[in-house]
Protein backbone atom coordinates (compact mmCIF):
# COMPACT_ATOMS: atom_id res chain seq x y z
CA UNK A 1 0.00 0.00 0.00
CA UNK A 2 1.42 3.36 -1.05
CA UNK A 3 0.30 5.34 1.97
CA UNK A 4 1.89 2.76 4.27
CA UNK A 5 5.24 2.58 2.50
CA UNK A 6 5.50 6.37 2.15
CA UNK A 7 4.06 7.25 5.59
CA UNK A 8 7.54 8.12 6.92
CA UNK A 9 7.85 10.72 4.15
CA UNK A 10 5.37 13.21 5.59
CA UNK A 11 7.19 16.20 7.12
CA UNK A 12 5.99 15.47 10.65
CA UNK A 13 7.26 11.88 10.43
CA UNK A 14 10.57 12.91 8.87
CA UNK A 15 11.22 15.02 11.96
CA UNK A 16 9.91 12.59 14.58
CA UNK A 17 11.40 9.28 13.45
CA UNK A 18 14.68 8.11 14.90
CA UNK A 19 17.64 7.81 12.53
CA UNK A 20 17.31 4.02 12.51
CA UNK A 21 13.58 4.08 11.75
CA UNK A 22 13.99 6.74 9.06
CA UNK A 23 16.83 4.75 7.46
CA UNK A 24 14.81 1.55 7.53
CA UNK A 25 11.70 3.11 6.00
CA UNK A 26 13.67 4.99 3.35
CA UNK A 27 15.61 1.83 2.47
CA UNK A 28 12.36 -0.12 1.97
CA UNK A 29 11.00 2.54 -0.39
CA UNK A 30 14.30 2.70 -2.26
CA UNK A 31 14.31 -1.07 -2.71
CA UNK A 32 10.65 -1.10 -3.79
CA UNK A 33 11.21 1.64 -6.37
CA UNK A 34 14.84 0.82 -7.22
CA UNK A 35 14.20 1.42 -10.92
CA UNK A 36 13.40 5.06 -10.11
CA UNK A 37 15.23 5.86 -6.87
CA UNK A 38 18.97 5.37 -6.42
CA UNK A 39 20.57 4.15 -3.18
CA UNK A 40 21.66 7.75 -2.42
CA UNK A 41 18.08 8.47 -1.40
CA UNK A 42 18.61 7.38 2.22
CA UNK A 43 21.66 9.60 2.74
CA UNK A 44 20.02 12.54 0.95
CA UNK A 45 16.95 12.28 3.17
CA UNK A 46 19.06 12.21 6.34
CA UNK A 47 21.17 15.20 5.32
CA UNK A 48 18.07 17.12 4.16
CA UNK A 49 16.44 16.53 7.55
CA UNK A 50 19.57 17.72 9.34
CA UNK A 51 20.05 20.89 7.27
CA UNK A 52 16.42 21.97 6.82
CA UNK A 53 14.83 20.95 10.14
CA UNK A 54 13.25 24.39 10.71
CA UNK A 55 11.78 24.58 7.22
CA UNK A 56 10.49 21.01 7.42
CA UNK A 57 8.62 21.92 10.63
CA UNK A 58 6.54 24.47 8.69
CA UNK A 59 5.81 22.00 5.87
CA UNK A 60 2.59 20.01 5.93
CA UNK A 61 2.79 17.80 2.84
CA UNK A 62 5.31 16.00 0.68
CA UNK A 63 4.63 18.58 -2.03
CA UNK A 64 5.71 21.26 0.45
CA UNK A 65 9.00 19.38 0.82
CA UNK A 66 9.41 19.34 -2.96
CA UNK A 67 8.69 23.08 -3.12
CA UNK A 68 11.30 23.60 -0.40
CA UNK A 69 13.87 21.62 -2.39
CA UNK A 70 13.15 23.64 -5.53
CA UNK A 71 13.01 27.06 -3.85
CA UNK A 72 16.23 26.37 -1.93
CA UNK A 73 17.91 25.50 -5.23
CA UNK A 74 19.36 22.27 -3.85
CA UNK A 75 17.65 19.95 -6.32
CA UNK A 76 21.01 19.04 -7.90
CA UNK A 77 22.26 17.96 -4.47
CA UNK A 78 19.23 15.86 -3.52
CA UNK A 79 18.03 14.54 -6.86
CA UNK A 80 16.92 11.17 -5.46
CA UNK A 81 14.90 12.89 -2.74
CA UNK A 82 13.25 15.13 -5.34
CA UNK A 83 12.46 12.09 -7.51
CA UNK A 84 10.92 10.34 -4.50
CA UNK A 85 8.73 13.40 -3.81
CA UNK A 86 7.55 13.46 -7.42
CA UNK A 87 7.00 9.70 -7.39
CA UNK A 88 4.91 9.96 -4.23
CA UNK A 89 2.86 12.79 -5.70
CA UNK A 90 2.16 11.01 -8.98
CA UNK A 91 1.43 7.44 -7.92
CA UNK A 92 -2.29 6.85 -8.46
CA UNK A 93 -4.12 5.98 -5.29
CA UNK A 94 -7.67 4.73 -4.89
CA UNK A 95 -9.80 5.21 -1.86
CA UNK A 96 -11.95 2.32 -0.72
CA UNK A 97 -14.89 4.59 0.14
CA UNK A 98 -14.85 5.98 -3.41
CA UNK A 99 -14.81 2.43 -4.79
CA UNK A 100 -17.79 1.56 -2.59
CA UNK A 101 -19.63 4.67 -3.76
CA UNK A 102 -19.07 3.65 -7.36
CA UNK A 103 -20.37 0.18 -6.59
CA UNK A 104 -23.51 1.65 -5.02
CA UNK A 105 -24.03 3.91 -8.04
CA UNK A 106 -23.63 0.93 -10.35
CA UNK A 107 -26.22 -1.00 -8.32
CA UNK A 108 -28.66 1.92 -8.47
CA UNK A 109 -28.10 2.26 -12.22
CA UNK A 110 -28.75 -1.45 -12.72
CA UNK A 111 -31.98 -1.30 -10.73
CA UNK A 112 -33.16 1.79 -12.62
CA UNK A 113 -32.35 0.11 -15.95
CA UNK A 114 -34.42 -2.91 -14.92
CA UNK A 115 -37.33 -0.73 -13.82
CA UNK A 116 -37.32 1.28 -17.04
CA UNK A 117 -36.92 -1.89 -19.09
CA UNK A 118 -40.01 -3.37 -17.38
CA UNK A 119 -41.93 -0.15 -17.96
CA UNK A 120 -40.99 -0.23 -21.65
CA UNK A 121 -42.14 -3.85 -21.89
CA UNK A 122 -45.43 -2.97 -20.21
CA UNK A 123 -45.96 -0.09 -22.67
CA UNK A 124 -45.26 -2.40 -25.60
CA UNK A 125 -47.64 -5.01 -24.22
CA UNK A 126 -50.31 -2.35 -23.77
CA UNK A 127 -49.86 -1.19 -27.39
CA UNK A 128 -50.01 -4.75 -28.67
CA UNK A 129 -53.23 -5.42 -26.76
CA UNK A 130 -54.72 -2.17 -27.98
CA UNK A 131 -53.88 -3.06 -31.59
CA UNK A 132 -55.47 -6.51 -31.29
CA UNK A 133 -58.66 -5.24 -29.72
CA UNK A 134 -61.54 -4.84 -32.14
CA UNK A 135 -62.48 -1.27 -32.88
CA UNK A 136 -65.77 -0.31 -31.31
Amino acid sequence: MVSGSFSFFYPKSVLQLSDADLNSAAQKVQETYSADIDSDFVAELRSFRCEFRGEIETSKTVLDLLKLIISSKIISSVTELAIACVLFATIPVTVASADRSCSKLKLIKTILDQVFHRRDLMDLLFLLLKMRMPNN
